[in-house]
């Protein structure tokens, strides 16, 4: 009966180390996967950092976009002025020529006068042409702002992309270890 004492013993023993061992072998997986589960914690709070710099910056460009085509509309309306000015001008200066035509042989300084407003007509068309020039600038920097709004929000895209995949991988994690705590209380048990 003491040797049938002994080997049930002998065996309790051997059972309960080999429990100790896959516990200790649990309690270090448990470790480890804490440590991932940090590690992606991490990952995860560097991932909604870079997001909302994203979004600030979309929301910028997109403030300076709405100010470059404002600037455009305010240069297109001084535009449309200037052309109307020019339009008038060049009707005033028909309006003289026909009168200078009639009066020219009797009247002192029609030639002078005449001079002055093909001067002014030159220097309005510079000043048209000018404008011109600046508008195409304006619509060349609201292509760029357009351009850059549409990569960042691709980026923007793969950004969230990645967060989900990464939030997926911490849930698999997070029942991985679960059921790694639930087995060890069972084995406890």
């Amino acid at each position: 009966e003491r040797d049938t004492i002994r080997q049930n013993l002998d065996a309790t023993l051997r059972s309960q180390e080999g429990a100790e061992a896959e516990l200790a072998a649990l309690r270090k997986t448990s470790k480890d996967m804490e440590g991932q589960l940090s590690a992606l914690q991490v990952a995860k709070a560097a991932l909604e950092k870079g997001r909302h710099e994203a979004t600030d910056t979309t929301e910028r460009l997109q403030m300076e976009h709405s100010e470059v085509l404002k600037e455009k509309e305010e240069l297109s309306d001084r535009v449309s002025a200037l052309l109307q000015d020019l339009k008038d001008a060049h009707e005033e200066r028909d309006t003289i020529r026909q009168n200078l035509d009639a009066t020219l042989r009797s009247q002192e300084g029609a030639e002078a006068e005449l001079a002055a407003l093909r001067k002014t007509s030159k220097d309005m068309e510079g000043q048209l042409s000018a404008l011109q020039v600046a508008k195409a600038a304006l619509e060349k920097g609201r292509h760029e702002a357009t351009d850059t709004t549409e990569r960042l929000q691709m980026e923007h895209s793969e950004v969230l992309k990645e967060k989900e995949e990464l939030s997926d991988r911490v849930s698999a994690l997070l029942q991985d270890l679960k059921d790694a705590h639930e087995e060890r209380d069972t084995i406890r048990q």
